[in-house]
């Protein structure tokens, strides 16, 4: 059986020297700013070697050379570390992953300023690019990217206006995550696009970067879920509630009072809260959020079939095998 542990030391194994050489290329022209300290708190923080990984992976199944990855890695690192200052600077988040993020260690205002250059940034990378890649090659990388940022963009729409909601609306949550996960996605479909693989290869890979992107998202909803945090409290004050527990709180018959318990509990001990802990995992949504997970992991593993056999297709396969252990 795949664990979490064999596609995490993959994901670092080919994605760690790509994530280093993003924070160089970020540093470069932050030296001596204002912006240095809120720079090295995000990548001190935020080592992304996923989106790396998912690129060079995704080149070498589609036979392509993983040495023409690098400007696109960090064109997406950089853009996706920018998105997710933006989305703390719009939900007004102060921490994730009980970590303060930028908004709430530096400020709106700082926070503001540190996504604008990060992003500006991705698109220097981008820029780069076009000098070790043929021009068709650039046209195409350059299409995809700016896709993926109009998703994101529409993501994040979508998101605000479910938070404003009174009415908990499951199926917008559930449809929120698909559009959540255009980063994964994106990320294996450029790889193939920087390989310059066959129509049949390319739809394969980004099948799998669709499905795995989805489990992705579904997993990080369910972690969230199933653990009674600080964060989840603050999540559900501002209406960003996690796919699970909305599932799980529509099939309450208790639901209004479900959420009054979250907002209002005082510590851990208090005996609502093991009640709420209780009532929510009978309602067997969180078993169905676990069911999802298999579906989108089968579909992604599925998806590899229609590509070559390699190393590089069995290390993808692992990453979207190891989504089921939750």
């Amino acid at each position: 059986m795949v664990t979490l542990t064999e596609a995490e030391s993959i994901i670092r194994n080919t994605g760690l020297e790509y994530a280093q050489k993003t924070e160089r290329f970020l540093f470069q022209e932050a030296q001596g700013s204002e912006l240095i300290e809120p720079i090295q708190y995000v990548l001190t923080g935020r080592q992304d070697c996923l989106h790396p990984a998912i690129i060079s992976l995704s080149c070498e199944a589609a036979h392509g050379t993983s040495s023409n990855v690098l400007y696109v890695s960090l064109a997406m690192s950089l853009a996706c570390h920018s998105i997710a200052i933006f989305d703390d600077i719009l939900d007004r988040t102060d921490i994730r992953r009980f970590v303060p993020t930028v908004v709430g260690r530096f400020g709106f205002d700082k926070a503001l300023l540190v996504a604008g250059f990060i992003a500006a940034k991705a698109f220097g990378a981008l820029d780069l690019l076009a000098e070790n890649v043929s021009s068709n090659t650039f046209i195409n990388v350059s299409k995809e990217f700016q896709k993926f940022l109009s998703k994101m963009t529409f993501a994040e729409v979508a998101n605000s206006s479910i938070s404003k909601k009174s009415v908990l609306d499951v199926q917008a949550r559930l449809d929120l995550l698909g559009m959540e996960s255009m980063d994964i996605e994106a990320s294996a479909r450029l790889g193939a696009i920087v390989a310059g693989c066959q129509a049949r290869e390319m739809r394969a890979i980004t099948s799998y970067g669709h499905h795995l992107g989805k489990a992705l998202r579904l997993r990080e909803d369910l972690e969230g879920s199933q653990n009674l945090t600080l964060e989840l409290d603050e999540k559900i004050r501002r209406g960003a509630i996690p796919y699970p527990t909305a599932l799980a709180l529509s099939r309450s018959y208790r639901s209004e009072q479900l959420l009054r318990l979250f907002i209002e509990k005082i510590g851990a001990e208090d005996e609502r809260v093991n009640q709420l802990v209780s009532e929510l995992f009978d309602t067997g949504a969180f078993d169905h959020a676990r069911r999802l997970i298999e579906e989108e992991t089968s579909k992604s593993v599925n998806a590899l079939r229609k590509v070559g056999e390699s190393k590089a297709k069995h290390a993808l396969t692992v990453i979207a095998s190891s989504q089921n252990v939750c």
